[in-house]
C-alpha cells in the first residue's frame, strides 16, 4: 500500500510480511534545497530507506552534506550501506563506491 507523500521525491510503501515494513524511496535532488528532516515523519521501527542521495559520503566537496546526512542516520538509529557490486544493468560501474 502506497503512502500519501507531500514531496515529489520520496515514495512510502508498506509491505504487508509477518510485520509491516515501510519502504521508503528517495531522490535526494542536489539542485533544490533538502532537508532530511522531511523524511523524519515517515521513519518506524520497520522501515528501510532507499534511494539516491546525490553525494559521496568520503568527497572533500560533499563533506557538509555527508555531515548532515550522517547526522540524522544516527539521530533516527540509521547507518549507510553502500553498494560492493555493479548497481547499473547497464554497465559494471558500482554507483557511490569510493574510488580508491
Amino acid at each position: 500500500m502506497r503512502m500519501k507523500c507531500e514531496s515529489p521525491n520520496i515514495c512510502v510503501v508498506h509491505v504487508k510480511l509477518e510485520r509491516t515494513i515501510r519502504l521508503i524511496g528517495i531522490d535526494a535532488s542536489k539542485n533544490k534545497a533538502w532537508g532530511w528532516d522531511i523524511l523524519s515523519d515517515y521513519i518506524t521501527d520497520y522501515r528501510s530507506l532507499f534511494g539516491d542521495f546525490n553525494m559521496d559520503l568520503d568527497c572533500k566537496t560533499d563533506e557538509k552534506a555527508a555531515k548532515n546526512l550522517l547526522n540524522w542516520f544516527d539521530a533516527w538509529s540509521l547507518a549507510p550501506v553502500l553498494p560492493r557490486t555493479a548497481t547499473s544493468v547497464r554497465s559494471n560501474r558500482v554507483i557511490d563506491e569510493n574510488d580508491a
